[in-house]
Protein backbone atom coordinates (compact mmCIF):
# COMPACT_ATOMS: atom_id res chain seq x y z
CA UNK A 1 0.00 0.00 0.00
CA UNK A 2 1.74 3.03 -1.04
CA UNK A 3 1.69 6.59 0.94
CA UNK A 4 -1.25 8.05 -0.61
CA UNK A 5 -3.42 5.61 -0.09
CA UNK A 6 -2.81 4.99 3.47
CA UNK A 7 -3.68 9.07 4.05
CA UNK A 8 -7.15 7.88 1.89
CA UNK A 9 -7.97 5.75 4.55
CA UNK A 10 -7.27 8.03 7.01
CA UNK A 11 -9.68 10.44 5.63
CA UNK A 12 -12.33 8.07 5.12
CA UNK A 13 -12.11 6.70 8.59
CA UNK A 14 -12.01 10.44 9.96
CA UNK A 15 -15.24 11.13 7.46
CA UNK A 16 -16.96 7.90 8.64
CA UNK A 17 -16.66 9.43 12.39
CA UNK A 18 -18.08 12.09 11.46
CA UNK A 19 -20.69 10.37 9.92
CA UNK A 20 -21.74 8.72 12.54
CA UNK A 21 -21.12 11.77 14.86
CA UNK A 22 -24.03 13.77 13.11
CA UNK A 23 -26.05 11.10 12.95
CA UNK A 24 -26.01 10.81 17.07
CA UNK A 25 -26.25 15.12 16.87
CA UNK A 26 -29.68 14.57 14.60
CA UNK A 27 -30.87 11.95 16.88
CA UNK A 28 -30.31 14.71 19.81
CA UNK A 29 -31.32 18.18 17.48
CA UNK A 30 -35.03 16.30 16.32
CA UNK A 31 -35.95 14.14 19.68
CA UNK A 32 -38.90 12.62 17.48
CA UNK A 33 -36.36 11.59 15.01
CA UNK A 34 -37.05 7.87 14.15
CA UNK A 35 -34.54 7.70 10.80
CA UNK A 36 -32.12 8.59 8.65
CA UNK A 37 -31.92 7.31 5.54
CA UNK A 38 -28.40 7.78 3.85
CA UNK A 39 -28.82 8.91 0.13
CA UNK A 40 -26.28 7.41 -2.31
CA UNK A 41 -27.13 7.81 -5.70
CA UNK A 42 -26.12 11.06 -7.83
CA UNK A 43 -29.57 12.29 -8.67
CA UNK A 44 -31.14 12.76 -5.09
CA UNK A 45 -27.69 14.18 -4.12
CA UNK A 46 -27.27 16.72 -6.80
CA UNK A 47 -30.91 18.32 -6.00
CA UNK A 48 -29.11 18.66 -2.48
CA UNK A 49 -30.13 15.31 -0.96
CA UNK A 50 -27.47 13.96 1.69
CA UNK A 51 -29.74 12.53 4.34
CA UNK A 52 -33.75 12.16 4.88
CA UNK A 53 -34.31 12.27 8.59
CA UNK A 54 -37.41 10.36 9.06
CA UNK A 55 -40.13 11.43 11.65
CA UNK A 56 -42.64 9.81 14.28
CA UNK A 57 -45.37 11.89 12.44
CA UNK A 58 -44.53 10.58 9.08
CA UNK A 59 -42.75 13.73 8.20
CA UNK A 60 -39.24 14.06 6.62
CA UNK A 61 -36.91 16.02 6.00
CA UNK A 62 -34.11 16.76 3.25
CA UNK A 63 -30.22 17.52 4.67
CA UNK A 64 -28.04 18.69 2.75
CA UNK A 65 -24.26 18.61 4.43
CA UNK A 66 -21.03 20.73 3.68
CA UNK A 67 -17.73 19.83 5.12
CA UNK A 68 -14.83 22.17 5.53
CA UNK A 69 -11.32 21.26 6.54
CA UNK A 70 -10.15 24.40 6.87
CA UNK A 71 -11.83 27.35 9.65
CA UNK A 72 -11.43 30.28 7.70
CA UNK A 73 -14.37 32.45 9.68
CA UNK A 74 -16.59 32.33 6.76
CA UNK A 75 -19.51 30.10 5.38
CA UNK A 76 -18.74 29.67 1.96
CA UNK A 77 -21.43 30.19 -0.87
CA UNK A 78 -21.37 28.35 -3.98
CA UNK A 79 -22.65 30.90 -6.47
CA UNK A 80 -21.43 29.17 -10.06
CA UNK A 81 -20.67 25.17 -9.77
CA UNK A 82 -18.77 26.17 -13.20
CA UNK A 83 -17.91 29.64 -13.45
CA UNK A 84 -17.02 29.82 -17.46
CA UNK A 85 -20.31 27.46 -18.27
CA UNK A 86 -22.62 29.94 -15.40
CA UNK A 87 -24.04 26.11 -14.31
CA UNK A 88 -25.63 27.49 -11.10
CA UNK A 89 -23.96 26.57 -7.67
CA UNK A 90 -25.88 24.97 -5.03
CA UNK A 91 -27.13 28.07 -3.12
CA UNK A 92 -28.85 29.13 -6.58
CA UNK A 93 -30.16 26.04 -7.84
CA UNK A 94 -33.52 24.95 -6.93
CA UNK A 95 -32.32 22.31 -4.44
CA UNK A 96 -35.11 20.14 -2.68
CA UNK A 97 -32.64 20.49 0.79
CA UNK A 98 -34.54 21.93 3.86
CA UNK A 99 -31.29 22.20 6.01
CA UNK A 100 -27.79 22.78 5.23
CA UNK A 101 -25.95 21.44 7.67
CA UNK A 102 -22.66 23.47 7.41
CA UNK A 103 -19.24 21.72 9.26
CA UNK A 104 -15.71 23.30 10.24
CA UNK A 105 -14.14 20.17 11.03
CA UNK A 106 -11.17 22.47 12.47
CA UNK A 107 -13.32 24.65 15.14
CA UNK A 108 -15.93 21.35 15.53
CA UNK A 109 -18.62 23.49 14.83
CA UNK A 110 -21.79 22.54 13.22
CA UNK A 111 -24.42 25.34 11.09
CA UNK A 112 -28.34 23.86 11.12
CA UNK A 113 -29.53 26.55 8.27
CA UNK A 114 -32.35 26.64 6.75
CA UNK A 115 -31.70 26.29 3.17
CA UNK A 116 -34.93 28.32 1.34
CA UNK A 117 -34.10 31.07 4.63
CA UNK A 118 -30.07 30.91 3.72
CA UNK A 119 -30.91 31.49 -0.41
CA UNK A 120 -33.57 34.01 0.27
CA UNK A 121 -31.07 35.74 2.12
CA UNK A 122 -28.10 35.13 -0.40
CA UNK A 123 -30.63 36.47 -3.29
CA UNK A 124 -31.51 39.92 -1.60
CA UNK A 125 -27.96 40.70 -0.54
CA UNK A 126 -26.24 39.13 -3.43
CA UNK A 127 -24.70 42.42 -5.00
CA UNK A 128 -23.92 43.31 -1.96
CA UNK A 129 -22.14 40.61 -0.66
CA UNK A 130 -20.52 40.44 -4.32
CA UNK A 131 -19.12 44.23 -3.81
CA UNK A 132 -18.31 43.91 0.06
CA UNK A 133 -16.32 40.65 -0.43
CA UNK A 134 -15.47 39.14 -4.05
CA UNK A 135 -15.88 35.94 -5.94
CA UNK A 136 -13.28 33.00 -4.74
CA UNK A 137 -12.42 30.52 -7.22
CA UNK A 138 -11.86 26.63 -6.93
CA UNK A 139 -10.29 24.64 -9.55
CA UNK A 140 -11.32 21.22 -9.90
CA UNK A 141 -8.83 18.97 -11.85
CA UNK A 142 -8.89 15.60 -13.62
CA UNK A 143 -5.39 14.10 -14.96
CA UNK A 144 -3.24 17.20 -14.00
CA UNK A 145 -6.03 18.86 -16.81
CA UNK A 146 -8.08 21.85 -15.03
CA UNK A 147 -11.90 20.77 -15.53
CA UNK A 148 -13.75 23.72 -14.54
CA UNK A 149 -13.47 26.55 -11.56
CA UNK A 150 -16.23 27.25 -9.02
CA UNK A 151 -17.02 30.72 -7.77
CA UNK A 152 -18.12 31.16 -4.30
CA UNK A 153 -19.02 33.74 -2.32
CA UNK A 154 -17.68 33.78 1.75
CA UNK A 155 -19.75 35.48 4.11
CA UNK A 156 -18.63 36.00 7.34
CA UNK A 157 -20.02 33.23 9.51
CA UNK A 158 -20.99 35.76 12.28
CA UNK A 159 -22.60 37.75 9.85
CA UNK A 160 -24.45 35.34 7.83
CA UNK A 161 -25.71 33.86 11.80
CA UNK A 162 -26.83 37.49 12.79
CA UNK A 163 -28.57 37.80 9.16
CA UNK A 164 -30.64 34.34 9.21
CA UNK A 165 -31.80 35.30 12.77
CA UNK A 166 -32.94 38.58 11.92
CA UNK A 167 -37.09 38.34 11.55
Amino acid sequence: MGQSDFYQDVIFSLRKDLAERLDLFYFKYFPDLTNIEKINDEIRQKQGIDKILHFKNGDSKNLEEKIRDKDYGDVLLEEYSNYEGKKLGWILKDQVSDYLVYIILPKNRLYMLDYHKLKGLFLDNYHLWLQKYGRRFGKTYQNGKLLYETSNIAIPAKELSEAILTP
